[in-house]
């Protein structure tokens, strides 16, 4: 992950939150998004899809 940039002395930079994990909206993104059930969602999850 990248540092704050640039690094100033009076009022320093810092990364405050790294953004969501790999995959962690995966499950909501379909339902709402996409329109799947949880069912097809479970389904494209055994087939190693997603």
């Amino acid at each position: 992950m990248q540092n704050a940039f640039p690094r100033l002395t009076e009022t320093p930079g810092a990364v405050r939150w790294p953004g969501p994990g790999l995959g962690e909206h995966t499950d909501s993104v379909l339902a709402e998004v996409a329109g799947l059930s949880p069912d097809a969602i479970a389904g494209l999850r055994g087939r190693g899809v997603i």
